[in-house]
C-alpha cells in the first residue's frame, strides 16, 4: 500500500544562504540550469488586488518538495528570505509530457485568509539541471469565457419526436 503520510515534510526549513528572488510580475518564467546553490523564488500574495489564483507549471523539476507557503519573512544580507514554510507540494500533480512536468493551482486569497501566508515559495534545489517554471497569477473571472450561441444551433435542446407510438 502506498503511504502518503510524511511524504512532503512540513514545516520545511529553507537555506537562507541560498539565492532568493522576488517575482513582481503576474506572468513570469524562470529557468535554472546547473544550480550551484539552493534557489528560491518568492511570489507575494496580494489580497487587495484581483490576483486571486496562481498556477505554477514546473518542467523537469525532479524535487518532490518544490512549492511552499510562507507566513513570515525577514531580511538577510539585504535580501528578503523565509526561514521555513508549509509544504504545498502534495497539492501538485504530474502532467503527462516528454519529461517530468508538474503543475499546481492555488487559491491565493484562501491561503492568505486561512493560513496567513504572505508568499508562495518555489524551491529549485542545488545540483538541479535544466529546470523551468512558468508562473501565472490571475483572476479566474478574467479567464472565464462565455459565448452566445446562435439560435439555429439547437442540438442541446430536448425535442420530442413522437408524442405517442402507434398501437
Amino acid at each position: 500500500e502506498f503511504e502518503l503520510e510524511g511524504r512532503h515534510p512540513s514545516p520545511y526549513k529553507f537555506d537562507t544562504n541560498g539565492y532568493w528572488s522576488d517575482v513582481l510580475k503576474r506572468q513570469f518564467t524562470f529557468s535554472k540550469s546547473n544550480a550551484t546553490c539552493n534557489h528560491y523564488v518568492m511570489i507575494r500574495i496580494n489580497a487587495a488586488h484581483n490576483q486571486k489564483a496562481l498556477t505554477l507549471d514546473a518542467i523537469r523539476m525532479d524535487a518532490d518538495d518544490w512549492v511552499f507557503g510562507c507566513s513570515q519573512t525577514r531580511i538577510v544580507k539585504n535580501t528578503k528570505v523565509c526561514d521555513q514554510g508549509d509544504n504545498l507540494s502534495g497539492l501538485s500533480g504530474i502532467i503527462p509530457s516528454n519529461g517530468k512536468r508538474k503543475s499546481v493551482h492555488l487559491d491565493l486569497h484562501k491561503l492568505k485568509a486561512e493560513k496567513g501566508y504572505t508568499h508562495i515559495v518555489v524551491h529549485t534545489p542545488v545540483h538541479t539541471e535544466d529546470t523551468k517554471v512558468n508562473i501565472d497569477i490571475y483572476d479566474p473571472k478574467e479567464r472565464a469565457l462565455t459565448y452566445q450561441v446562435p439560435k439555429w444551433i439547437t442540438f442541446w435542446r430536448k425535442f420530442i419526436i413522437l408524442g405517442n407510438t402507434a398501437p
